[in-house]
């Protein structure tokens, strides 16, 4: 389970995806796995996976690419994972090496 970090406490009918957008990007692996913990309890889940995709951290972004191929949340919206990762250069960047590892088992699933 994560801590909540300081700050950062959402209730199911907040509009949370600006607040997001600035946490996301700025914050670090401990944020960003607390924001990813709460897509089970949002209404619109496709808000949370658009907004984990705007992290500055390549190795965080790395970790949300391979969580399509792991994870069955992130699997089923994969397709929203790669374009919201595709917008910024450290997400392309990413994406290029993540094709070049998983291209035969995408085509493939």
């Amino acid at each position: 389970m994560h801590s909540v970090p300081v700050g950062f406490f959402f209730s199911p009918k907040q509009k949370r995806f600006p607040i997001w957008k600035k946490a996301i990007p700025e914050g670090n692996e401990s944020i960003w796995d607390f924001v990813a913990s709460q897509n089970v309890f949002t209404i619109d889940p496709n808000e949370i996976i658009a907004s984990l995709a705007c992290s500055k951290n390549a190795s965080i972004i790395e970790k949300y690419l391979n969580m399509t191929r792991e994870n069955q949340i992130f699997n089923s919206s994969a397709n929203i994972v790669y374009d919201k990762v595709c917008e910024t250069q450290i997400g392309r960047s990413a994406f290029i090496d993540f094709l070049k590892v998983e291209f035969d088992q995408i085509m493939t699933s």
